[in-house]
């Protein structure tokens, strides 16, 4: 140490060198580790199993579309399987005649040679 109390400027140097490598290598620690923790998290969410009670859930619903039931007996309404659904609509528009199409001409109650807008 000097006569007038100042502590050497090497060693000041020095420390706060070594200071500064360690706060960036807390940094960088602190980081890696929020990343992998991040990680296995993500992967956990991902990659987990479906709940019970939504494969319970979709399983009712494909068996209600893949399935001949009565939705009311009293009026014999009945629900068919979405498949033969699809193949009995489309076999229907192409079996049916095409829609009448209308002229596109002025209206009847519009006088003759007069245009609508």
């Amino acid at each position: 140490m000097s006569s007038s109390g100042d502590p050497p400027a090497s060693m000041t140097l020095v420390i706060g060198i070594i200071g500064g490598i360690l706060l960036l290598a807390l940094i960088l620690l602190t980081q890696v580790l929020f990343y992998n923790i991040q990680r296995m998290e993500d992967a956990a969410k991902l990659y987990a199993g479906k709940p019970q009670e939504l494969a319970d859930l979709q399983a009712g619903q494909l068996a209600q579309i893949n399935t001949y039931r009565y939705v009311d007996p009293q009026r014999g309404v009945v629900a068919i399987p979405i498949d033969r659904a699809i193949e009995l609509y489309a076999r229907e528009q192409t079996s049916a005649p095409a829609p009448a199409t209308i002229p596109s001409s002025a209206p009847a109650d519009a006088p003759e040679g007069e245009s609508v807008p």
